[in-house]
């Protein structure tokens, strides 16, 4: 490599820091032009500011401040903002700073503070705070405004005032006595008179403006006026209502003037004013025209309306909300007369709001609750207290419903009762779902225990078949001993068989797809379905002839028919009858076509039908919903049938009901025809299950009973057999063993690693090698572990002589396909 290009990684290094510190410059610069335009604005304010440090020591000032009250910086800065306020103003300042570094607002504040000379002058100010990082105070801006000339002009008033009237006083001592009765008396009412106007006129809350008709010119405004639009007399001196913009709206303008010319008045007119401050308000005016001194004038009362607009629209808000709220209101009077009902009301009772005014909500009395329940709640309301709890009561149309109900009483001024208001919300759904979900944990805490008790009783059960299996071969037929094990084997069978319903019930068995005749599935649960259903009730079974195959779990066959049966049980008062049934159907397109999820083929079809009271057509629309039930609350989970429905659709099928009220009730279901031929049956099995060919097998399993009867099991199918109790043993043995092994056949849940991470380990190093996975957990256990996974091989404990030595053939035959 050559110097020169060793060189360049090094210079694109040094281009990559210059270009980085021009950023970095350039950066610094714009913050600095931005600092400074902040600086200019801040220093040009046309209004005085100052910014305060968490001490209430002056950290800076502008300009406006300096100039307005005579400091030098130097003279203000780091001393405390206090000295420079009247001695009776220091409590309010420290009120109103805390209340600043509190909530970081304050707005309107006046102060009288001192000039540099001495002279006193009055400030309103408004302020926010400036955080650091941490979120906490850094420093205070606050704008003053000198309303210096506002409290003066209202000083003048009042002086103007008494000036007036110490000048009545002195007409009285300058007339002449011969008119002193006459003009004494003039002058007391005249006196009197302007006195009253005087006081009227400024302690009016309402805005009041006097101006010439022809020219607008202002002649007079009150206190009222000042406060309402900041304008004072001597901001309107000389000015008229349009140089000022007190009406905004150039609409409102001509309102006001139209109605002048038609009617010499108006009233009530609502209008923009626009304030001093340039803010706009929303006010009422009306307005006259009068006769001063024979000169039209106008005289306008205007009164600010903006608050009561944001109360009327949040009131509208709130009456929004209470008319569209799901909880229903209900207002009455002291004496629980209704005077007003939502529609939520209307919907949960059936009731209108025409027919419950004025009447007392003891129309929704169920009688569930005593005399003694509404005593209490009465006297709750009556001592001002709220009322909270559940009632029972009955809609219009006669249905029961719970609701629970907060009722609160509504006080005046005087703490007196006035009214009642009451939030009612309907829980009958909510109590059905609460029981349902009980009903479900119960079912699911049930599942878990039959889950856990099935895992150690078909480990028991697997010892006592295989051991019972390989017993009977080595007896003869004609022997006693020969008749007793296989009445042994019968009952172990029939306690698998117990297992494996129970393991149905919870839901929680292991699905597997099998062909299967429908006739032989239905005709093997007889039995178990006629005790499920009592003496008192028929069961007729009509098997149809050339069924096709189907493909499905056989399990599921059983759950459809103890369902459907328990079902047809309970629609049957007395004696009565269920009537199974099956045949083939095809469906062709046009059928198909009219018929939503149908679609064309050939199907097995399954019928069960009673005699029982039938279903209505509202209850039909809803009897496959997950928790839907018809019957009281504790006799079913509502499951059933939506059971039904899951497995009819798992299984690619179709459903329908037929029933009319006191007619029976038939279900039919339809299953695809499978194109699979059914399985050779047991006997021509046994003829070729003991074609082993040696292969050699793994076994791992972690029961040591289990272990030594499946060694013995392989054994006399004429296998080679290599046995491990956990995995790191299995690993251990494959290592040491010159020969190749053909199956591993493993438990699913043991110590150390699951069945299916010792075959994944044996795999990556055997891609070939097969494997049969064995469990006595129930599914959900075993699906967590992958095993249930498509095209894997699975045989589910206890397992017979029979089923392994198939199972192993059905697996090892693989290899030569």
């Amino acid at each position: 490599m050559s110097e020169g290009s060793s060189l360049s990684p090094l210079q694109s290094t040094l281009k990559e820091l210059q270009n980085e510190i021009h950023s970095n410059q350039q950066l610094i610069e714009s913050l600095k032009q931005s600092e400074a335009r902040f600086r200019l604005l801040y220093e040009n304010s046309p209004l005085p500011s100052q910014s305060l440090d968490i001490s209430g020591r002056i950290v800076d000032v502008n300009l406006m401040w300096l100039n307005s009250f005579g400091y030098t910086r130097r003279e203000v800065i780091g001393t405390f903002f206090i000295q420079y306020l009247h001695h009776d103003e220091i409590d309010n300042f420290a009120h109103n700073f805390e209340t600043l570094k509190t909530i970081g607002l304050v707005s309107r504040v006046e102060f009288q503070m001192f000039r540099k000379d001495g002279s006193l002058v009055y400030v309103s100010l408004d302020g926010i705070i400036e955080k650091n990082e941490e979120g906490t105070f850094q420093q205070s801006y606050c704008l003053l405004y000198d309303v210096t000339e506002q409290k003066t002009n209202e000083k003048l008033r009042l002086k103007s005032q008494d000036v007036l009237s110490r000048t009545f006083d002195a007409i009285d001592d300058i007339v002449t006595i011969q008119d002193a009765n006459e003009h004494k008396e003039a002058e007391r009412k005249l006196r009197e008179s302007e006195t009253k106007f005087v006081l009227a006129f400024n302690a009016c809350p309402d805005a009041i403006a006097i101006n010439r008709l022809d020219d607008g010119l202002y002649v007079d405004i009150n206190s009222a006026f000042t406060e309402l639009t900041g304008f004072t007399i001597a901001d309107i001196r000389g000015k008229t209502y349009i140089d000022t913009s007190i009406l905004y709206d150039l609409a409102d303008r001509k309102r006001l003037a139209e109605s002048l010319d038609t009617k010499g008045y108006c009233k009530n007119l609502e209008a923009k004013v626009c304030r001093k401050d340039g803010s706009i308000i929303t006010a009422l005016m009306s307005a006259r025209i009068i006769s001063l001194d024979g000169v039209p004038h106008l005289i306008s009362i205007t009164r600010d309306i903006t608050g009561q607009q944001k109360a009327e629209a949040e009131r509208d808000r709130l009456i929004a909300a209470i008319e569209q709220t799901s909880d229903a209101i209900v207002i009455t009077d002291r004496e629980a007369n209704i005077q007003y009902v939502n529609p939520a009301f209307e919907k949960v009772t059936g009731y209108t709001r025409q027919e419950v005014l004025g009447k007392n909500p003891r129309i929704l009395k169920s009688g569930d609750q005593d005399e003694q329940f509404y005593l209490d709640l009465w006297h709750t309301l009556t001592n001002g207290r709220t009322f909270k709890g559940r009632m029972i009561n009955r809609r219009k149309s006669g249905r029961l419903f719970t609701e629970e109900v907060t009722i609160s009483p509504i006080l005046d001024r005087k703490g007196q009762v006035v009214s009642f208001v009451a939030v009612k919300r309907d829980i009958t759904d909510q109590i059905l779902l609460e029981s349902q979900l009980q009903q479900a944990q119960k079912m699911e805490a049930v599942g878990c225990l039959v889950g856990g008790v099935a895992h150690d009783f078909n480990n028991t059960l697997a010892v006592i078949i295989g051991y019972t299996e390989m017993a009977l071969g080595n007896t003869e037929p004609t022997e006693q001993l020969h008749g007793d094990l296989t009445k042994i084997l019968d009952a172990a069978g029939r306690s698998a068989d117990i297992v494996h319903q129970l393991l149905a019930f919870s839901r929680k068995q292991t699905i597997t797809p099998k062909v299967l005749d429908l006739n032989e599935a239905v005709t093997e649960m007889i039995n178990i379905l006629q005790h499920l259903i009592g003496e008192d009730i028929e069961l007729l079974w009509q098997p149809g002839a050339n069924l096709s195959p189907v493909k499905m779990d056989p399990t599921q066959i059983d759950q459809i028919l103890a369902n459907l049966c328990v079902n047809s049980k309970d629609a049957i008062v007395g004696f009565g009858t269920v009537n199974i049934e099956t045949s083939m159907v095809s469906f062709g397109k046009e059928y198909c076509a009219h018929h939503i999820g149908f679609h064309p083929g050939k199907f097995v079809q399954l019928t069960v039908s009673d005699s029982g009271c039938g279903i209505d057509k509202e209850t039909q629309n809803h009897i496959f919903e997950p928790f839907f039930s018809t019957k009281k609350l504790g006799e079913g989970t509502g499951l059933g049938l939506s059971t039904v429905y899951g497995i009819v659709k798992q299984n690619n099928g179709f459903i329908n009901i037929y029933s009319e009220l006191g007619s029976g009730t038939t279900f039919k279901i339809y299953f695809q025809a499978s194109q699979d031929e059914l399985p050779e049956s047991k006997e021509e099995n046994m003829k070729e299950i003991g074609a082993s060919q040696r292969e050699t097998i793994l076994l791992v399993e972690d029961e040591p009973v289990l272990l030594e009867m499946a060694e013995k099991m392989l054994e006399l199918l004429d296998y080679t057999v290599l046995k491990a109790s956990r995995p790191s043993e299995a690993l251990q043995i494959a290592e040491e063993y010159g020969g190749s092994i053909d199956l591993l056949f493993t438990d699913v849940v043991m110590p150390e690693m699951t069945g299916k991470e010792l075959a994944e380990i044996f795999q990556s190093r055997c891609p070939k090698l097969k494997v049969l996975f064995t469990s006595g957990y129930t599914a959900n256990v075993i699906a967590q572990n992958g095993i249930l996974d498509e095209g894997v091989l699975f045989i589910q404990k206890p397992y017979s002589l029979d089923s392994l030595a198939g199972k192993l053939r059905d697996i090892l035959s693989l290899e030569s396909a």
